[in-house]
């Protein structure tokens, strides 16, 4: 199975972040979903997860923006 730390989630929310900045404080709905991952690894002080066992919109979402892959719906 591959696994992500919470380091590479940070990157990839800030990859995502620096291409298509909150508007008014808003978050896009990529990154809401990549900062709702993060905050629940914090919560419940989780440093890895296993991709295989996010659901297939996430998973791929995380994928795409760690690896620097711009996503094509939030634009």
């Amino acid at each position: 199975m591959s696994t992500m730390s919470i380091v590479g989630l940070e990157q990839a929310i800030n990859q995502c972040k620096r291409l298509h900045p909150p508007v008014d404080y808003v978050l896009t709905p990529e990154l809401r979903m990549l900062a709702t991952l993060w905050g629940d690894m914090i919560y419940r002080h989780i440093e890895t997860i296993e991709l295989d066992a996010l659901p297939a919109e996430l998973k791929s979402l995380v994928e795409r923006w760690h690896l620097g892959i711009a996503c094509d719906v939030c634009q």
